[in-house]
């Protein structure tokens, strides 16, 4: 039931939203790695030495949950949940 009181449908896995990330305003603080309970959540690796412009990424989609706690404690407002588009 949700918060109303009113039965509540189903939703298939494939359906559940994933956190989409923008990687221009990510720190890569880690804070969403961090909270991530299906430790679905990576920092990227540098592709140099030096590399300076790494950010957060849904490194094991298929283990997600969509619980939205990554988009909930990004202090940047890098991440936001995007439902699964139906094909």
């Amino acid at each position: 039931m949700d918060s109303s009181g009113s039965a509540v449908s189903k939703v298939p896995k494939d359906q559940w939203p994933k956190p989409e990330i923008d990687t221009a305003r990510c720190s890569a603080c880690s804070m969403c790695v961090d909270v991530c309970g299906k430790d679905c959540l990576a920092i990227s690796l540098p592709t140099y030495p030096g590399d300076l412009r790494v950010f957060a990424q849904l490194a094991e989609p298929g283990a997600c949950v969509g619980c939205g706690m990554c988009a909930g404690i990004c202090p940047l407002h890098a991440i936001t949940m995007k439902k699964a588009v139906s094909e």
